[in-house]
């Protein structure tokens, strides 16, 4: 069943700050992967991420990874806009370029929690009509050989080498990605076994992105370790596209305990 479109705000926490602060479209790219290619222009060489065994990626990195991965779904695996793809990862530089390279196709991102218990994980994807699951190598035993028109791609925590040497000729056709395309559905498990589906789309991050840099400040100088929740998914997706468009660096960690007051 597809999500419906709702107002975003209800799906981030509150902020904390002490004066009103107004946005306008003018301030804030189309969408995740135009916001990486636009900062990929103003530092290419800058350190944007640290993975969990300290390898450093640049803008330029992270941005070529992106490309190559998503020239991988859209060739071999079929990805075209409108799908609605899993990503069962960590928190991992697999997770940031999984997100991108589907944005930049204009499929939908579903974000599963690594947290859950098969059973509710299950539950979650019975209800979100995939076209696709990309996921970790530990989870490689809870899924069988694909059947019907979901594929599944096992990815390892470190840089796969799908995200690196794609052939690229022909090129991937160009597609502008919209303010209006749906980028991100969100699972949410509630009480008992009711769950609820809520897409955002590409206006709506990035909106909220373009709202929280504006209140907080955020400059390219600044590093943060990822701190969020795998159940908070659009906290997770916020936090790494706002340090990003800000030229900032995100040190990755594969688990940690906190609470997000971001």
């Amino acid at each position: 069943m597809r999500g419906q479109t709702a107002t975003a705000s209800r799906f981030w926490p509150v902020m904390e700050c002490d004066r009103a602060v107004s946005v306008s479209s003018h301030d804030m790219p189309q969408s995740l992967y135009a916001s990486l290619c636009a900062a990929q222009k103003k530092w290419p060489d800058r350190a944007c991420m640290v993975d969990t065994a300290g390898i450093s990626y640049t803008y330029s990195q992270l941005l070529d990874m992106t490309d190559c991965f998503s020239e991988e779904l859209f060739r071999n695996y079929g990805v075209r806009p409108g799908m609605q793809i899993g990503v069962l990862l960590y928190d991992s530089i697999a997770f940031c370029v999984s997100i991108y390279a589907l944005n930049r196709l204009r499929a939908v991102a579903v974000p599963l929690p690594v947290s859950c218990q098969r059973q509710e994980l299950f539950a979650l994807i019975g209800r979100t009509d995939l076209d696709g699951l990309i996921f970790h190598r530990d989870f490689l035993q809870w899924f069988p050989i694909e059947t019907g028109k979901c594929f599944l791609l096992c990815l390892r925590e470190t840089v796969p080498e799908l995200f690196q040497d794609t052939v690229s000729d022909p090129a991937l056709p160009e597609q502008d990605t919209l303010a209006e395309d749906p980028a991100i559905l969100l699972c949410q498990s509630a009480a008992g076994t009711m769950i609820r589906n809520n897409t955002l789309t590409n206006r709506d991050i990035m909106q909220e992105i373009a709202v929280r840099r504006k209140a907080f400040q955020t400059v390219k100088s600044e590093r943060t370790i990822f701190p969020v929740p795998d159940c908070d998914a659009a906290g997770r997706i916020t936090a790494m596209g706002l340090f990003l468009q800000a030229g900032g660096c995100i040190w990755l960690r594969k688990s940690i305990r906190a609470v997000c007051t971001f």
